[in-house]
């Protein structure tokens, strides 16, 4: 047992260079963080009471013009590191004990769904190639999203390739993958003519760019691409598994294959984090070591950065329902049972939102919407006892799928518990538009 504490452990401490740095900022506007803090009288997350909404996400591996260079197709290591993903999301540890209190480990109720592509194109693969073309005036936060596919994109090569690939798949968080060919090439030269290394690859040009660099999500209407830049995943793979004694003396006992797998199991969190970026909408708290830290807090990546707090599950499940991320979300695998949220007390809600389950107004609370509720097949909004629903100049309608379940209505007020003002508008219910029902369970007749 002591053994595989310490391999867990040390699996993560090769991650430091995985760090995000502080890219694509100006996307995270503040309107949208309005919003998302402004729902404060609504539960969004109840791991209790919620299945898991998929993800749709793509991995595109780019690869030279010839094919090589990434993992090759069908690779176990790449269905590992999906794999690793859902087992991070699905078990949430608390090693560090950040909140005793708060009942780790917890399921986060979000997977991914991953679709492998590949394209061959060298100039979009290599990112040291391109920094080279740009001289000393390159900087980290040229390689992010945002600079890709801006109008003066700093690597046009790889935004040819992005824009077609989010062109045609453009409800799915895309992650593409690029390499350094000057470090791949000397390790593969290394290999090919049976060089004995006795030192690491030494960067004359000292290039360095991140492991990965996210997007912000935007406005719930917007069509905008959400994709992820991920870096160098081959190519220390590369490394680890034919010289991993070289690039680390101190693990030479452990041996190149097992240093590699090291490398493939820190993996899953550096994708986590990255696509945490853009469902969580937030950047690096520090603070208690948890998934989202970032260089910029201390202390460093370590094996309990997996750990997500409550307040985080909540901003996550508010950000897929309140921005453009809620096309991201599987609908085929949407069931009864999916996340119902709760309206604890007096709220409006007043921007389109999307609903995957349930809307719950809870006893004595009232609830106001005046925007779009777009709500999935099997949803309801259910308006407890002395609760009341004003929809006022809104409109209810469906989402995932052609329709959805209507309003359900417990009553006890004494004045009204449903109304429609101002040409508010409910449509495309599968059952009664809005029906009055006794609580459950049935009274008992005396």
């Amino acid at each position: 047992m002591r053994k595989l504490i310490f391999v867990l452990i040390l699996a993560f401490s090769f991650l430091k260079v995985y760090s995000q740095y502080e890219c694509d900022m100006q996307e995270s506007a503040s309107a949208y963080n309005a919003i998302l803090n402004s729902l404060d009288n609504i539960d969004f997350f109840s791991e209790e009471s919620c299945d898991p909404l998929y993800l749709n996400c793509n991995f595109v591996f780019l690869a030279r013009d010839d094919g090589t260079g990434t993992f090759p197709v069908n690779s176990p290591m790449i269905i590992g590191m999906i794999n690793g993903m859902n087992n991070r999301w699905a078990s949430i540890m608390d090693p560090a004990n950040c909140a005793p209190d708060e009942g780790y480990p917890k399921d986060s109720k979000v997977r991914v769904n991953v679709n492998v592509h590949y394209i061959s194109n060298t100039a979009a693969w290599d990112y040291y190639a391109q920094a080279l073309s740009m001289g000393n005036s390159y900087y980290h936060d040229d390689f992010c999203p945002g600079s890709i596919v801006s109008v003066n994109s700093t690597w046009p090569d790889l935004k040819i390739v992005v824009d077609e690939f989010n062109n045609t798949h453009p409800n799915s968080f895309n992650f593409f993958f690029v390499e350094n060919g000057a470090h791949l090439e000397f390790l593969e030269n290394a290999v090919e003519n049976e060089i004995e290394l006795t030192a690491p690859w030494d960067d004359p040009n000292n290039i360095k760019i991140f492991g990965g660099c996210s997007r912000y999500p935007v406005s719930y209407n917007s069509d905008r691409a959400q994709f992820i830049i991920i870096a160098n995943a081959w190519t220390e793979y590369y490394a680890r598994i034919n010289f991993g004694v070289i690039y680390y003396p101190n693990y030479a006992a452990e041996g190149n294959e097992t240093i590699a797998n090291w490398h493939i199991f820190g993996l899953p969190t550096l994708y986590n984090h990255e696509l945490g970026h853009s469902i969580m909408n937030i950047d690096h708290p520090c603070g208690c070591k948890n998934l989202m830290i970032g260089r910029g807090c201390n202390p460093e990546w370590e094996a309990d950065m997996g750990f997500i707090p409550d307040w985080q599950l909540e901003r996550l499940h508010r950000t897929l329902m309140t921005t453009n991320l809620h096309k991201f979300i599987d609908c085929g695998s949407l069931t009864s049972e999916n996340c119902k949220i709760e309206v604890i007390t007096d709220e409006t809600i007043d921007e389109p939102i999307s609903i995957f389950g349930d809307l719950i107004i809870k006893e004595s609370a009232t609830l106001t919407v005046t925007s779009d509720i777009h709500f999935s097949e099997n949803s309801r909004v259910i308006v407890k006892e002395n609760a009341k629903f004003i929809v006022d100049g809104g409109l209810l309608t469906n989402g995932c799928g052609a329709t959805w379940e209507g309003i359900k209505v417990y009553g006890g007020n004494s004045d009204f518990d449903v109304k429609f003002t101002n040409g508010a508008t409910i449509e495309n219910t599968s059952q009664a538009a809005v029906s009055m029902f006794a609580p459950e369970p049935w009274p008992d007749i005396i």
